[in-house]
């Protein structure tokens, strides 16, 4: 599976006393072979991922709604948002979880759901007091493809170097052409110049027997 979404979901159950562990646990024994999610955060923001959950490429079971479960890395933070609060630290791991993955898969940002959001999905999740932050982070994001200021000005000092790089290879492929070029003169000037003087020296034995 090629992931073309990320989808956000809540645990529906306590935000504080709800594990990964129990979870997992929850979802094994419906059959599903491992907790339904790729990736997991607790109330404290920690993480889980591969290999404790679902490898990143392995189809979930987190949103069957068109087709999602197939195209989708779910993202599930513990909690449930429709009577409580995301902690700061949720949040904060979700968001670099979701801009990491966003590189990795070249994720668009309109492609960044919670599960409600999902065309066809019958369901609050992930709660009315976790989707102003889903729709925060889409707007805070940057799509993979778009390139700020810093990122083009980097690489314009690459093209720049490449250029110099270039030249300087030029000119000395063509300084060797020119000092292989004067080498030629050099030697032909002291080809004639022998051939010269040993005209002037036959000239000279030729001159000398005339004299005779």
């Amino acid at each position: 599976m090629k992931p073309t979404y990320l989808i956000i979901h809540h645990t529906a159950t306590s935000r504080d006393k709800t594990t990964f562990a129990a979870v997992k646990k929850y979802h094994i024994k419906k059959g599903w072979g491992n907790i339904g999610y790729h990736f997991f955060i607790e109330s404290d923001g920690t993480l889980y991922g591969y290999p404790q959950a679902r490898g990143q490429d392995q189809v979930g079971a987190h949103a069957r709604a068109d087709g999602m479960n197939y195209k989708s890395i779910g993202i599930a933070l513990t909690g449930n948002f429709q009577m409580e609060e995301p902690k700061p630290e949720q949040i904060k791991t979700l968001n670099r979880i979701v801009k990491d993955l966003m590189k990795v898969w070249k994720i668009p940002k309109k492609n960044i759901l919670g599960h409600r959001e999902v065309k066809g999905a019958l369901t609050v999740c992930p709660g009315d007091n976790l989707i102003p932050y889903i729709k925060e982070l889409r707007a805070d994001v940057k799509d993979s493809n778009n390139k700020d200021d810093n990122d083009l000005l980097r690489e314009d000092n690459i093209i720049l170097r490449r250029e110099k790089t270039e030249l300087k290879q030029k000119y000395i492929k063509c300084s060797n052409k020119v000092k292989s070029k004067l080498d030629v003169i050099r030697q032909l000037k002291v080809a004639l110049s022998s051939k010269k003087t040993w005209v002037d020296k036959l000239l000279n034995l030729i001159k000398k027997n005339e004299d005779n």
